[in-house]
């Protein structure tokens, strides 16, 4: 639709089909996901830590040596985006970085 320079023409059909997704399978996947979230008798991944542990883990080191540090945390970043930051910070060849999960 968006490639086609015809949008108006494809308006209708794109709404039904993204209502189509959102309400017919979203809402269903996201019900199912929510009965085992509810079920669970803890939040855990091991061996992925856990937020709450960001701080001490994470920047406190580097704050008690008085070293600066830079954070950028993204829920909503994609791995291979992160990979590609990841590479171009390392490729200043004065920084070091790393990707880590946390839940």
């Amino acid at each position: 639709m968006q490639k086609s320079g015809q949008a108006s023409l494809m308006a209708e059909l794109y709404e039904q089909v993204e209502n189509h997704y959102v309400n017919s399978y979203l809402l269903r996947l996201n019900d199912s996901w929510q009965v085992h979230v509810d079920a669970a008798p803890m939040w855990d991944a091991t061996p992925v830590p856990a937020q709450r542990t960001f701080y001490a883990t994470q920047v406190a080191p580097y704050r008690q040596k008085d070293q600066k540090i830079c954070v950028i945390i993204s829920d909503a970043m994609r791995y291979e985006v992160a990979e590609e930051l990841l590479a171009r910070v390392r490729g200043l060849d004065r920084y070091d970085a790393e990707i880590e999960p946390m839940l």
